[in-house]
């Protein structure tokens, strides 16, 4: 979803002023819903949702930032505002700063899809909705 370097460039744009440790969440959901009224359709909509959250940790401190712009400017954008707001590391620290550890830690997958909802007719899952508003 979000490019490996522009990962990189993201954590270290966050530490340039000296935070510890930081990090990128991203997500992507995928959203259908269905309103009956009275047995009748009455709307759907359909979308995608996208985003991603920074967070990066300087002392006792945590700070975190989410937009739901994960291209490239975004990031960055969100990752200096965010840089900005922590009070900022020694000079010597700044300087250190060169390569990011880059570590993927995709979720475990607990609850697997046998079958995904995109992929179920609307038709169908208006019919489900009707036997569920009649129950």
């Amino acid at each position: 979803m979000i490019d490996r370097d522009v990962a990189r460039e993201t954590l270290e744009e966050m530490l340039k002023q000296g935070g510890e440790f930081a990090q990128i969440y991203a997500e992507k959901t995928l959203a259908t819903s269905l309103r009956l009224d009275g047995g009748r359709l009455e709307e759907t909509s359909t979308g995608i949702d996208c985003g991603a959250g920074l967070s990066l940790i300087e002392g006792e401190r945590t700070l975190y930032a989410n937009g739901n712009r994960i291209d490239r400017e975004g990031l960055l954008l969100m990752a200096s505002r965010l840089a900005a707001s922590s009070e900022g590391g020694s000079p010597a620290r700044m300087q250190s700063v060169h390569a990011v550890r880059f570590v993927e830690r995709p979720l475990p997958l607990i609850s697997p899809v046998i079958l995904p909802p995109r992929l179920v007719p609307s038709e169908k899952k208006v019919e489900i909705l009707k036997r569920a508003e009649a129950a």
